[in-house]
């Protein structure tokens, strides 16, 4: 597996930008326990980040809302894809224990989307709440 810490611009909200380092950390953390082949860390992380990236999204939903920002529905939906994905491969590693699936879903599909996200969708929202007000 090869793991290459994901890239993202700041954005205009200090929150926004806590929680993806917080993301990038928990990210950190499952590429070393996937180097040390441990299952049973492998698991605790998987569901710390599935609760995180739900807080992670419900927060910027909740701002969104909030600020009436026009491209809500847009950016839920890529947050909507991301939580479908997530509990796919979440029920296949429980199913299957693969952890080469699991490795490349966070390491390559997740990242590229992430950084990706943040650098498109995540830029823009942050600016136009910045402007309204809300952090």
């Amino acid at each position: 597996m090869s793991y290459r810490r994901p890239r993202l611009p700041e954005v205009a909200l200090p929150a926004m930008n806590r929680v993806h380092e917080e993301e990038l950390a928990l990210l950190d953390r499952l590429a070393q326990a996937f180097e040390e082949g441990e299952e049973a860390a492998i698991d605790a992380l998987l569901e710390e980040f599935a609760t995180h990236l739900e807080a992670h999204f419900a927060g910027e939903e909740g701002r969104m809302e909030r600020a009436a920002f026009p491209p809500y529905p847009v950016h839920r939906a890529e947050h909507e894809r991301i939580r479908e994905e997530l509990a796919q491969v979440r029920a296949r590693w429980r199913e299957t224990r693969d952890a080469a699936m699991l490795a490349r879903w966070f390491f390559e599909d997740y990242t590229r989307w992430l950084e990706s996200h943040v650098a498109t969708m995540d830029h823009v929202t942050a600016a136009y709440l910045a402007m309204q007000g809300i952090d």
